[in-house]
């Protein structure tokens, strides 16, 4: 029966289906966008289960249709059938980690207009929603505890949805107020190393129970407390911070009043006086008004202005004039500059310059320094001090050619050696390393004189001087000379050695020389065996050529002088055979005459 009502109900001429919300008339069962069917008569509506109550009702997913079928035995259809929408719903779950188990949690739902809403509860790990399309708004809570995300909102879009959810110790605000800075200043808390900056007066965090540190900052400002510390225990806290602006040191500083005069600014409205040169404040950073307090008969130098602290100190420098006492003219008078010639004085601090003959002042009584300068001259005098004593007063000033060091630096000589030298005609002479003279602007010819045993590349050269020293080195080397000992009467090739200033020379020639400066000398010789000289020692004298010692030498005399040459032991014993022949001779000769022999003749 069932699918022969339906069969009939695919496609019948007697049912008509309800075209409410673009659902057109069709065939039961064909159209993807109808989703509910009810059944009433053509006479009216009526509410399917009133009108059938043994109705059986199926989804046609296919077609996402609610049809209401008559059950069997029925043999009567309605001679009317409308298609009405069935929302489709979709799961939402979520799942939640944190909370011990068995504990109460909640999800709430706030839908859109006609969808569901309102609190699910459960001790499990998950709450499950059945929802249609559309956008929801939900809190989370669990006594005790703080969910992650608290609320919040999620779009159905036809398909299901997971939401995950952490639960952790319940939280408390921590509040930090602020006081003292001014609107819109930014300032920060740190609080356990978690930095929050804010523009209004007060900020807060959010933390579960325990003692936390806290740092509290602005810039420029101190605050008070600047760090400390929290204690959450079950409820929220706050912490008042009051915030001082740092201040800075300004200072105005008067020169020109007489010792002990009272003198006043005035910054903003604040008012300050002092019988001091100083007068000190401590402002924070800005920008501000001043204005010198007035003093009968001074003239304050700034008499207002502005200044700005920003981070330091500043001072403020205020010149006082009082009445002026009468003045004379002071006139410094050039001479011997060239025409044209630039010059200056400076008196007393100030500097006035003029290229003719005269330099005027205008001061009053008193006692002022001067100073004169020229470039390329030099002022006689130089300095001074002028006396100004009811009456002008005229002072002259002498120029020559500004002359400057021209140093000559030797290097080389014994100390203490005695060297000269000539500049334009003038001799100049030392002991010591340098000769210093003092020559204007130009080119200068030198001549260096000769010292006696040293020898320079450098006796003659010319100076520069140019608006400034100049130095001229002189190299000094030591003059040698040949000392030639010269013999005769060697045999040619026999060695012969001499010695001279206690160097020793060998030489298998007759000449050996040496190479000495200035001096005297000793020599000696050394000549072979068998041979003496002329002169074998003696002193030998170089003075600024070369020398030479001549020896002559002889074979030496025989002679017997055991002390200097003791005899070998072959002319021991042939003195001693010789001493044997001349006894032997005697004897006989003595014996002979004894017995009346004649002597013999010769």
């Amino acid at each position: 029966m069932v699918s022969e009502w339906l069969k009939a109900a695919h496609c019948h001429s007697r049912f008509s289906f309800n075209t409410e919300k673009t659902h057109p008339t069709s065939c039961l069962g064909l159209r993807h966008d109808v989703g509910y069917v009810g059944a009433h008569r053509s006479a009216g509506v009526a509410d399917a289960r009133r009108a059938y109550p043994s109705v059986v009702m199926a989804l046609l997913a296919a077609a996402s249709l609610l049809v209401i079928l008559p059950s069997p035995g029925t043999a009567s259809l309605p001679s009317t059938v409308s298609a009405f929408p069935h929302p489709a719903h979709f799961v939402v779950s979520y799942h939640e980690q944190g909370l011990p188990r068995g504990t109460h949690w909640s999800v709430s739902i706030q839908g859109p207009e006609h969808r569901r809403h309102g609190t699910y509860l459960s001790r499990g790990v998950s709450v499950k929603l059945s929802l249609q399309n559309g956008t929801y708004n939900f809190s989370i809570s669990a006594m005790g505890f703080t969910a992650t995300p608290p609320n919040g909102s999620f779009t159905v879009n036809g398909t299901d949805l997971t939401e995950n959810v952490t639960f952790g110790p319940p939280s408390y605000a921590a509040t930090f107020t602020e006081q003292g800075l001014p609107s819109g200043t930014s300032w920060s808390v740190v609080l356990n190393g978690t930095a929050t900056i804010s523009k209004e007066n007060s900020l807060s965090f959010a933390v579960p129970n325990g003692t936390y540190a806290f740092t509290s900052s602005a810039a420029g400002y101190s605050a008070e407390p600047p760090n400390g510390s929290l204690v959450i225990d079950g409820a929220n806290a706050t912490v008042s911070l009051s915030f001082v602006p740092f201040t800075y040191g300004a200072s105005f500083v008067e020169q020109g009043l007489p010792a002990n005069s009272s003198w006043s600014v005035t910054v903003g409205t604040n008012l300050t006086s002092s019988n001091d040169s100083t007068i000190s404040l401590e402002l924070p950073n800005g920008t501000y008004d001043f204005a010198v307090g007035p003093r009968s008969g001074w003239i304050a130098s700034p008499e207002n202005g502005s200044f700005t602290v920003d981070g330091a100190s500043t001072s403020t420098s205020i010149l006082w004039t009082g009445p002026q006492p009468t003045k004379y003219p002071v006139d410094f008078m050039e001479s011997g500059l060239p025409a044209g010639a630039s010059w200056s004085v400076t008196l007393s601090g100030a500097t006035n310059s003029s290229s003719d003959g005269s330099i005027y002042f205008w001061e009053a009584n008193g006692t002022y320094p001067y100073q004169a300068a020229s470039v390329g001259y030099d002022p006689s005098p130089a300095v001074g001090s002028v006396d100004v004593s009811g009456a002008p007063i005229g002072i002259p000033i002498t120029w020559t050619p500004a002359s400057y060091a021209v140093l000559f630096t030797e290097t080389g000589l014994p100390a203490g050696t005695n060297w000269w030298l000539v500049v334009k005609g003038v001799s100049y002479s030392s002991t010591t390393e340098t000769i210093t003279l003092h020559e204007p602007t130009g080119v200068y010819l030198y001549i260096i004189h000769n010292v006696p045993g040293w020898t320079t590349t450098q006796y003659t050269g010319t100076v520069a001087v140019q608006k400034g020293p100049a130095t001229v080195s002189v190299e000094w080397t030591q003059v040698v000379y040949t000392v030639t000992v010269r013999e005769t009467g060697l045999p040619s090739g026999d060695v012969w050695a001499a010695t001279l200033d206690g160097v020793a020379h060998n030489g298998s020639s007759s000449v050996i020389t040496f190479k000495l400066p200035n001096g005297t000398y000793s020599f000696s010789l050394s000549l072979p065996s068998g041979y003496e000289a002329n002169v074998t020692t003696g002193p030998v004298i170089v003075e600024g050529a070369p020398a030479e010692v001549v020896v002559t030498v002889v074979a030496a005399e025989v002679g017997l002088d055991l002390d200097n040459h003791p005899l070998t032991s072959l002319q021991v014993a042939a003195v001693v055979v010789v001493v044997v022949i001349v006894s032997l001779t005697g004897i006989l000769w003595l014996r002979d005459r004894k017995g009346g022999a004649p002597p013999p003749t010769t």
